[in-house]
């Protein structure tokens, strides 16, 4: 029985993995093909503004307290002991405990809107539409909210596979609708739009799926749903910590972009890190699916410290294989794939921040295997203090050189972020090292 388990769970975890990969190829094709008809339609200039308001997206992800990945583990654990009742008391602490969050970001959009877009010292002919486009952000919110939890239970029962299918369905959704609606005449606003569909269709989606197929209830009233509550934000209340440290930086680099550089500037840096990021993704959705399962096997396995360093391992191999020999080849042919891919809207300082970025976050890559074992494994304490490194290295040196340097460029943020970037990888595989020497992930 164990060993058909184990053949099984590593089939699935593969699949997992393959899907991950799947999915960010065609996401890096879908922000190819979106990306210069964005430009066309809009502008550099207000693709810029959508850039800068969407950080409140950005936001949106790590203030959910880090429920979207506790989720997934508490999922997964319930999931190994086979005891739906216990997926469905998880879900619904989850919106019990976003409710509070969804309302405070909704109020601080409506009450703070033009004290916003005045920091901003947008242009005058752009401002009546951040306006506008600002407190709309609050519903996507609300929606992403809502998406993670249903997507995390889904991740949780092992199905990473089918949640990374159906949220690719969602991507080729939103910029398809977000092309329709530039084509006749929404300008930016398409771009809200487009994403307002495609979140509305993936959580129907992933609901349904639970529903019909797995026999998992999303509503109800449970006794435990308390003591559920205090492990979401006990374990999430950590994550949220190092998410807030981490996910900062973006936002406040937009915003010393936008204040110092232009909107221009932001348009350039965007371009440089989605493409980057989404090279990284080919691998890191996939990796992710380490977490659940990592969290399901020390439920079903005594002495699992084998099967994880076995993941561990095949993780590192595929970054080092497959990673490696890709971000060196972008590295070298950035150039001429940035001027084919933008045509007039190339500029060169996109391709100094691309390489910048590309060689950050394969650095990055390394330490991601660590990371999910480490999180999958309840060691979470180290992962913050891994992001929180990152943070107290890159936020000072940011507001340093903005009061030294008097030529503020693009290059002085992706270097900043690149420095940034490394250290804390090192000291994840220190310490992922550490607790295998002290069988502490078992």
């Amino acid at each position: 029985m164990n060993v058909m388990c184990r053949y099984k769970n590593l089939s699935q975890l593969k699949k997992n993995v393959l899907s991950g990969i799947i999915l960010a190829i065609f996401g890096t094709i879908l922000m190819l093909a979106g990306y210069p008809v964005y430009l066309h339609f809009v502008g550099v200039e207000l693709f810029g503004l959508w850039a800068t308001v969407s950080i409140v997206l950005t936001l949106s992800q790590f203030s959910d307290l880090g429920i979207n990945d506790a989720i997934i583990k508490y999922t997964a654990e319930e999931y190994g002991r086979e005891n739906k009742e216990g997926i469905t008391e998880y879900i619904v602490a989850s919106a019990y405990v976003l409710v509070i969050p969804s309302l405070v970001i909704i109020a601080l959009l409506f009450l703070f809107n033009s004290r916003i877009v005045a920091y901003l010292e947008l242009k005058e002919e752009v401002q009546s539409k951040a306006l506008r486009l600002i407190p709309s952000m609050g519903i996507l919110t609300v929606l992403i909210f809502a998406v993670n939890i249903v997507k995390g239970a889904l991740m949780g029962i092992g199905r990473v596979d089918i949640s990374n299918y159906i949220f690719l369905c969602g991507r080729f959704l939103q910029i398809t609708a977000a092309v329709i609606l530039m084509t006749i005449g929404f300008g930016v606003w398409a771009l809200f739009y487009g994403s307002l569909v495609s979140y509305i269709f993936l959580f129907v989606v992933y609901s349904c799926i639970l529903v019909i197929k797995y026999k998992i209830k999303l509503f109800g009233i449970f006794s435990s749903c308390r003591e559920k509550m205090k492990n979401l934000i006990t374990f999430g209340g950590t994550l949220f910590s190092a998410r807030i440290l981490s996910m900062v930086i973006v936002p406040v680099n937009k915003v010393f972009i936008t204040k110092y550089i232009g909107l221009s500037g932001v348009t350039y840096y965007d371009i440089a890190l989605r493409g980057a990021m989404q090279l990284r993704s080919l691998f890191e959705i996939g990796l992710k699916a380490i977490m659940p399962k990592v969290s399901e096997i020390r439920e079903r396995f005594e002495n699992a410290q084998q099967r994880i360093s076995q993941i561990h391992a095949k993780g590192i191999k595929l970054i080092l294989a497959g990673g490696l020999p890709l971000f060196l080849l972008v590295f070298i042919l950035c150039p001429f794939l940035l001027k084919l891919w933008l045509g007039n809207n190339f500029n060169a300082e996109i391709v100094i921040a691309l390489r910048y970025l590309l060689f950050a976050w394969f650095i990055d890559l390394i330490g991601i295997p660590s990371f999910y074992i480490l999180m999958g494994a309840g060691r979470v304490k180290i992962n913050f203090f891994s992001k929180a490194i990152r943070f107290v290295i890159h936020i000072p040196l940011l507001v340093i050189i903005a009061n030294v340097v008097k030529e503020y460029s693009l290059s002085h943020i992706v270097l900043i972020e690149t420095i940034a970037l490394a250290v804390p990888v090192i000291y994840l595989l220190y310490n992922y090292t550490l607790c295998v020497k002290k069988r502490e992930i078992e």
